[in-house]
């Protein structure tokens, strides 16, 4: 987690996002902080670059608001993702019987998450975007990039190279996991609480 816990009495009940995120398939590495865990959970930005991260003393009794409102961003956001988080099922590879419109993470070779969808609606085509469409490989809607960078093997172009989303894509099968549609409900939670996860001293 992003602070440490400086108490030497044990605190029970304590979630690690991050590893709970990993088992559910939304990240791949459990060493990501809560900036990552937030954009790959709820689609949000979580600003970690303003100077509060590394000032000397947040030990001290009392704290600046300035602080108080920077610590309550992080507990109001960890609460938001493992809502999310515990609402998402297992993540499954998808079948012949996998229905177009559900919800599913794309990923890298090296099992990253880098992207999530939906299984297009469009009728299966001989090709998309110049690749051949086989039974191996499904078309999928690109709704949210997770890693810009990555690169489509089939396509050989990297995701940020596809233009803004949303956009079809062809992959493989084997790289697509199924997700619950509470993932891509999380941005619209997010807008309806009114609340805004980047963090800004102006804001009241």
């Amino acid at each position: 987690m992003e602070w440490e816990y400086a108490s030497h009495i044990p605190f029970i009940g304590a979630v690690e996002l991050a590893t709970l995120a990993k088992a559910k398939g939304v990240i791949s590495d459990a060493r990501v902080g809560l900036a990552d865990i937030c954009a790959a959970v709820l689609h949000a930005r979580l600003d970690k670059s303003t100077p509060l991260r590394v000032r000397t003393d947040w030990s001290n009794e009392k704290l600046s608001p300035e602080q108080l409102r920077y610590a309550a961003l992080d507990a109001w956001v960890s609460l938001q993702i493992h809502h999310h988080l515990s609402q998402i099922s297992h993540a499954e590879m998808i079948t012949e019987t996998t229905l177009p419109g559900t919800p599913v993470s794309v990923l890298h070779d090296d099992n990253q998450v880098i992207a999530h969808g939906i299984l297009s609606a469009e009728s299966p085509t001989s090709k998309c975007r110049g690749v051949n469409h086989t039974a191996t490989r499904a078309r999928v809607t690109i709704q949210h990039i997770v890693v810009p960078a990555a690169i489509l093997s089939l396509h050989a172009t990297s995701l940020a190279q596809m233009g803004p989303v949303p956009f079809d894509v062809l992959v493989k099968k084997s790289k697509l996991r199924t997700q619950s549609v509470v993932r891509n409900q999380a941005d619209v939670d997010t807008q309806k609480t009114g609340i805004n996860i980047i963090y800004s001293n102006t804001n009241p």
